[in-house]
């Protein structure tokens, strides 16, 4: 269903109310996933390429693309129902 309106779904508190439920829940899924990836079996194969520009004295603006294409696909599926697809697909 497309809403064109604020008003199509209840004004602006209830767009507010949804907004925040979005961050929340998104965020929320972002920051476990991230956690579980830095488990020692996996973070070796997987991660370590992200952190590896993201050092003190290496700190890049592209350390957010610098990743594994697993690592990628594991964090788009956390991220919601398409959610991040067009980005991880375009790089």
């Amino acid at each position: 269903m497309m809403h064109c309106r604020i008003s199509d779904i209840g004004g602006v508190g209830t767009y507010a109310a949804y907004f925040a439920l979005y961050l929340l829940t998104v965020e929320f899924g972002v920051y476990w996933c991230h956690r579980e990836l830095h488990h020692p079996l996996v973070y070796k194969y997987l991660h370590a390429t992200h952190h590896k520009y993201n050092k003190e004295h290496t700190m890049s603006p592209f350390a957010g693309l610098a990743f594994n294409a697993l690592d990628g696909i594991i964090q788009v599926r956390m991220r919601g129902r398409g959610q991040g697809l067009p980005c991880a697909m375009a790089v």
